[in-house]
């Protein structure tokens, strides 16, 4: 922003009767990186592309998924037959 910018913009807050307190900090421009074009990994299906497996290693279990996913492993284990070993009478 230039000079002349900066103070017109700076007066005209200064005048704003909602603006409390109005301060000007200048900035070095950023320098722009240039953009790295990535195509190729775009137009690759979500199963092989890298960030699609970051995210699915990293993601966060929603609460109906782990209730469905523990309602499966019980209906598992109670689906197991359990017989305990009888044991032989006593004499």
């Amino acid at each position: 922003m230039s000079n002349d910018a900066r103070n017109a913009t700076k007066s005209i807050l200064m005048h704003d009767l909602d603006m409390v307190h109005v301060a000007v900090v200048p900035t070095p421009p950023a320098a722009k990186e240039p953009v790295k074009c990535n195509l190729e990994e775009i137009l690759k299906p979500p199963a092989e592309r890298k960030a699609v497996k970051e995210l699915r290693e990293n993601q966060k279990m929603g609460h109906f998924t782990r209730q469905m996913i523990y309602k499966r492993t019980e209906k598992e284990w109670k689906s197991i037959p359990k017989s305990y070993p009888i044991a032989p009478p006593r004499p």
